[in-house]
């Protein structure tokens, strides 16, 4: 009923949003417009709490920038103060680093050319595998903003699949990157190994055959060695 002091203000969830490239013709999108227009007659301090992953799984692929890029443009021209981006914490996410590169870039110019900044950060810390991996991941982004389907926050493998995960072309990349790791050496060995390992938990999800399976959980086993893979998801992982 009465303004609040200058040093105060809010932060507002955007967890009613939904996850998707045209995100403003949603009722969650309504009813979070109408809080923060209520909120600025308040307050002029509007700090928002955003989200960008599946928080029941981390290391299946989550491609969110071109998403993020339009919800940072609305943030903006809403009058929002700043934004904090919930991810995995200090636990390892598949692609984590280029997304973190990246909005890293979208924080400071809402319109930065996100696919020349992935080409970018590819080219520099994976110059022999970054041609292979920045196809494949702008591939991902470039399906989520053409279909504009929604990716979960908390989600199974079926609901990711069905937005915009094929498992063919999924194992196929991973089979090209994991042969062409083979003569890689020095630290992008090591990133890739660990990109490697952490989607192998994604393959183990899209029921393989018996030999690929064993072949996974192989892998997976040595998860402890690898940094920051100790937890798959947020809670009890």
């Amino acid at each position: 009923r009465r303004k609040l002091p200058p040093n105060a203000g809010v932060m507002l969830s955007t967890m009613d949003i939904p996850m998707r490239y045209i995100f403003n013709e949603s009722g969650g999108y309504r009813k979070f417009d109408a809080m923060v227009k209520a909120w600025k007659n308040v307050t002029p301090l509007l700090y928002v709490w955003e989200y960008d992953r599946n928080f029941d799984d981390y290391l299946t692929p989550y491609p969110c920038l071109m998403i993020m890029q339009q919800r940072l443009k609305y943030y903006q021209q809403a009058g929002i103060t700043g934004v904090f981006i919930n991810g995995s914490g200090n636990d390892y996410s598949t692609f984590d680093d280029v997304q973190s590169y990246v909005l890293a870039k979208l924080l400071l110019d809402v319109n930065a050319d996100v696919e020349a900044l992935v080409r970018q950060f590819y080219a520099k810390y994976y110059p022999e595998c970054g041609k292979l991996i920045g196809d494949y991941y702008l591939s991902l982004e470039e399906k989520l903003r053409r279909t504009n389907r929604v990716m979960p926050y908390y989600g199974t493998i079926e609901e990711t699949v069905a937005s915009y995960l094929n498992p063919k072309e999924f194992v196929d990349f991973w089979v090209s990157l994991d042969k062409k790791s083979k003569s890689v050496g020095g630290e992008e060995r090591q990133r890739v190994n660990r990109m490697l390992t952490a989607m192998a938990y994604t393959r183990l999800q899209l029921k393989p055959s018996e030999r690929d399976r064993e072949e996974m959980i192989i892998i997976l086993k040595d998860y402890k060695s690898v940094p920051g893979l100790l937890n798959y998801k947020e809670t009890n992982g």
